[in-house]
Formats: structure tokens, C-alpha cells, sequence
């Protein structure tokens, strides 16, 4: 990756409400396309072993250096390891970087992508609808809250369906989205 590559994807990006339903409706259709795939063949990909291990082994060093500090080494970790090979976690821990660095878009497409892989990723539903959450109330987006129900509801959702698959914390972002938007 260029450093190029690196630093668009690690700016900040604000999303319009409208910029924002738009990707949440391509959200909602790649789902329901990997959904259709999942039901229709019971291996999605078939991709060698060494190169699940490769991409995990980048996956881990990732981990490490973002843990260390090192934001930048671990997005490049991140983005190598889908290079190798495409995998829910690759893509989760990319969208955890982007939402660090407020890149809401680069964020729910990842997190959007690992549910894809694996619609079972309490932690990447919850990440989206915080990364949701985030582009609503970015600073750009001074709504009204019934302006934007739908965009609530879908967070909400995701929310509720990391809270049911065992993400203890998303329990105490559904309550305050329940409280301060009344959905």
C-alpha cells in the first residue's frame, strides 16, 4: 500500500445524512446478497490453508502494533491480510482503524463486509452502529432527530442484534439510542 492509500483511508471523512442513507442502502443489499450466496452453497470461498494462516498471522501482528501504537503499521497489517485472504476478521480489524480515524464510510463498509463473512460478529454490528451513530452525529449533521429515524432504526437494529449474539457493551448504546431518539 502507497502511503498515499494509507492516509486517505486513515482521514477523517464526514458523511451527509443523505451520503449516509445511501450507504446504509448498499449496506442492506450486500447483506441480502451474502445471505443469498451463504444459502445457496455451503462454502462461500475455498481458499488454502496457508494463505488463512498468512492473513491471521498479519491479522495478529496488526493487533499487536495497533495495541503498541502503531496505527499505521496495523491498517497496512489489515489491508495485506485481505490481500491474501478475504476474511471477517481482516475486514473487522480495518473498520476498527477507519473508526478510530472517524472514517465512517471506510468503517461501515468494513464492519458491513465482516457480517458478510460472518453474520454472527457481535462486535462488528455493534462497531457499525456505532460507526452509524458516529456519522449522524458527525459534526457537519445538525438534524433534527425525526428527520432521521430510519438511519436510528438501522443502528438500533444492529445494536439489538449484537446485544442478542452477546456483545456486552452494546446493551448500553441500544439504551441511550432508545432514550435519546425515541426508537
Amino acid at each position: 500500500m502507497t502511503s498515499n492509500e494509507s492516509n486517505s483511508d486513515l482521514q477523517p471523512k464526514q458523511l451527509s445524512i443523505e451520503e449516509l442513507r445511501e450507504l446504509l442502502s448498499r449496506v442492506k443489499n450486500k447483506e441480502d446478497n451474502g445471505k443469498k450466496l451463504r444459502e445457496g452453497q455451503s462454502i462461500l470461498f475455498d481458499t488454502p490453508g496457508d494463505h488463512i494462516e498468512q492473513a491471521d498471522k498479519l491479522i495478529k501482528d496488526g493487533i499487536r502494533k495497533y495495541k503498541s501504537g502503531n496505527v499505521q503499521g496495523a491498517y497496512a497489517d489489515f489491508e495485506q491480510s485481505l490481500k491474501v485472504c478475504t476474511t471477517a476478521d481482516g475486514y473487522y480489524n480495518r473498520g476498527v482503524v477507519a473508526l478510530d480515524f472517524e472514517n465512517f464510510s471506510r468503517a461501515i463498509s468494513d464492519f458491513t463486509a465482516a457480517i458478510i463473512f460472518d453474520p454472527e460478529y457481535a462486535n462488528a454490528y455493534n462497531n457499525r452502529a456505532i460507526s452509524i451513530m458516529g456519522a449522524l452525529l458527525g459534526e457537519n449533521n445538525t438534524v433534527h432527530p425525526s428527520e432521521v429515524k430510519d438511519i436510528v432504526k438501522f443502528a438500533k437494529n444492529d445494536f439489538q442484534r449484537a446485544v442478542n449474539l452477546g456483545n456486552s457493551q452494546a446493551g448500553s448504546h441500544l439504551n441511550r439510542v432508545k432514550r435519546n431518539f425515541n426508537v
